[in-house]
This record gives C-alpha cells, structure tokens and sequence, in this order.
C-alpha cells in the first residue's frame, strides 16, 4: 500500500494529457475543410445546415436573418471561410467566441469582439 505522500496525482496528469488533446482538435476543425454543397436558399436554413456539415456551433438570432437569403455554396471549405461566404451581403459578421462558438452579429455590434480572421491570400 502507498502513503497519501507518495500517490501519484495520476487524476491531474490525466486532466493534462486530455486538455493537451483539446485544443489541437479545436485548431484543426477551424482549418479543416469540408465538402458543402448548399444551395442558395434563406439564410437561416442554410446558417443550419452548413452547421450540421461542419459540427460547428452557429447562433444567430431568427430576427436578424429573416428575409435573407444566402448564396450558393458548393466546395470545400473551412468554416470560417463558409461563414463568411453565406454572409456575403446581408450586412452581418461572425465573431468566434474563446470556446469556440460562432456568434453571426449586425456588423455595427461587433465592437470588442474578437472577428474571424480572413483566409490570407
């Protein structure tokens, strides 16, 4: 049997080795590209839809989105980049919160926030 002074802290070695797994997942899915095939359609529909493609987080308020449409989007794509693509023209951006959540927001209230970067050319 082992004293209390000589357990091993094997709970926080394993909390470690999980968050070390974490958050290179999470850097790899903003990079990953996924195959889209959306059509043009109302852009909450296709906010939904390119959200169940990509495992992504989208919140977006009903109101803002209404009688919106989004364009067509068929490739691969990463989900900042599809983002950005379906937004093209309805006058709203997306902010990535820390946990990793996309917010789409009225480009006007987005002060502070940190944007989605764009791809680089």
């Amino acid at each position: 049997m082992t004293s209390m002074g000589r357990r091993r802290p094997s709970g926080l070695i394993a909390m470690a080795a999980i968050f070390m797994l974490i958050e290179p997942a999470a850097a790899h899915a903003q990079r990953a590209a996924y195959h889209v095939n959306l059509p043009a359609q109302p852009l909450g529909a296709a906010l939904r839809a390119f959200s169940q493609t990509t495992n992504a987080q989208i919140i977006f308020a009903e109101s803002q989105v209404r009688g919106k449409r989004s364009p067509t989007l068929v490739g691969a794509y990463t989900v900042d980049e599809g983002l950005r693509t379906l937004l093209v023209g309805a006058d709203l951006s997306v902010v990535r919160t820390r946990a990793g959540v996309y917010s789409v927001i009225a480009k006007r209230s987005h002060q502070g926030a940190v944007r989605v970067p764009s791809p680089r050319a």
